[in-house]
């Protein structure tokens, strides 16, 4: 049996719990073939990528440290892994630590860092802040605390060429970019499948802002609207989402083909959310898997897509 291989990083709201049961319902429904491309934005840390085990598969995310890392360990894995022994492993401490996130602050950041010292410090700040977050502010900078942890825990070389590989052997490209932007890239017969920050009730605290941008009501309905295009253009999309009435009405109203389903609830998997600040604050919330598939149209016996 093939080894499964886990994301270098660890992500907010990341589906290595979940990945089996969204995988076998892609399965049973017939979105993911041979020969299709795998597309996921809102990448983070990949972890359902990883589990798919699926040839040609493209990830896309509008972080660009993060899109950075990937690019990193896809060509130079083994310059990453020696960055992060020599240049920050010997020398981690709080005032080490603050010293590395500022880094954004410099003038001509991107520039100044070559992409492999950048991709270290994005792996270093994932292992050492406030529950693995990665946030930003108005302008961009990262503004995340440290986890007040005096051992830093990075990742093997082991675990480093493991997730390498995979990326080689199942051709995996990365886009920086939008979730919009798979309207240019995906064909009929792929498979998109969004995992945004998720929707809260109003007057409920949520983690929505993982870039300077946010996610709310408005861009949930955005997000809807490309699901819709692109099952017009006969390619298949799934989303992951919380189980409010706004995020099921947004689904259920429309004629297009969305099927919905819970996929934790109180009687099965309960999903606590690995964000909240104290373990007795994170709370189990139910999760919506969304199912959209091309409607198929006959005329004359014919079926058409």
């Amino acid at each position: 049996m093939e080894k499964t291989v886990y994301p270098v990083i660890k992500w907010a709201g990341g589906k290595r719990r979940l990945a089996p049961v969204i995988a076998s319902r892609f399965y049973d429904d017939g979105l993911l073939r041979p020969g299709a491309t795998y597309f996921e934005p809102f990448l983070g840390g990949g972890a359902l990528m990883f589990y798919l085990k699926h040839k040609n598969a493209v990830g896309i995310d509008q972080n660009p440290e993060l899109i950075n890392f990937y690019n990193v360990l896809k060509n130079d894995p083994e310059g990453l892994y020696e960055k992060l022994q020599k240049d920050f492993a010997p020398y981690h401490s709080e005032t080490f630590y603050y010293e590395i996130r500022n880094r954004d602050l410099e003038a001509d950041f991107m520039k100044k860092y070559k992409k492999v010292d950048r991709a270290a410090r994005f792996v270093y700040l994932n292992k050492s802040c406030f529950n693995g977050i990665w946030r930003v502010n108005s302008k961009g900078h990262n503004n995340v605390p440290w986890n007040h942890q005096d051992k830093v825990s990075l990742p093997s070389l082991e675990s480093v060429m493991a997730a390498h590989d995979y990326i080689i052997s199942n051709n995996i490209s990365f886009v920086r970019g939008d979730y919009k932007k798979v309207l240019d890239l995906a064909e009929s017969g792929d498979l998109v499948y969004f995992d945004p920050p998720y929707d809260v009730e109003p007057l409920q605290s949520g983690f929505t802002s993982y870039t300077k941008q946010g996610f709310g009501r408005k861009e949930q309905k955005e997000l809807k609207d490309i699901c819709d295009e692109l099952l017009r253009k006969g390619i298949c999309v799934a989303i992951s989402n919380s189980n409010t009435g706004f995020i099921k009405q947004l689904y259920t109203k429309s004629t297009d083909g969305y099927s919905l389903y819970t996929i934790v609830d109180e009687n099965k998997l309960r999903l606590a959310r690995t964000i909240a600040g104290k373990a007795c604050s994170r709370r189990y919330v139910n999760e919506l898997l969304i199912i959209g598939k091309p409607v198929e149209k006959s005329f004359s016996g014919i079926s058409l897509k």
